[in-house]
């Protein structure tokens, strides 16, 4: 899996993250993935990435493009920041 930042308008196709990937998320989250095989997830409005959700992101094995920045910590902290292609950076670094 592999994260990209692309503009959402730029893509014919994606499936937009809910802002909080919890444990009542994930029933969702697996269905969304199995119906629609190989589509990219925008996780630009993601707020809250628990272990379970993280683990069928995993699983699918989907592109991640736009991933927040609370996505983005929630993935370091989860010890998977290579998941993140390009490190992020926070307005307090431009």
């Amino acid at each position: 899996m592999s994260v990209i930042p692309v503009p959402p308008e730029t893509m014919p196709h994606h499936i937009m993250l809910p802002a909080r990937l919890d444990t009542k998320a994930a029933a969702a989250l697996r269905d969304d993935l199995i119906v629609d095989d190989g589509t990219p997830l925008d996780g630009s409005e993601v707020t809250y990435l628990g272990g379970l959700c993280l683990q069928i992101l995993l699983a699918g094995k989907r592109e991640i493009i736009n991933p927040s920045e609370k996505m983005a910590e929630a993935l370091a902290l989860f010890g998977v920041p290579f998941l993140l292609r390009e490190p992020r950076t926070t307005s307090s670094e431009t």
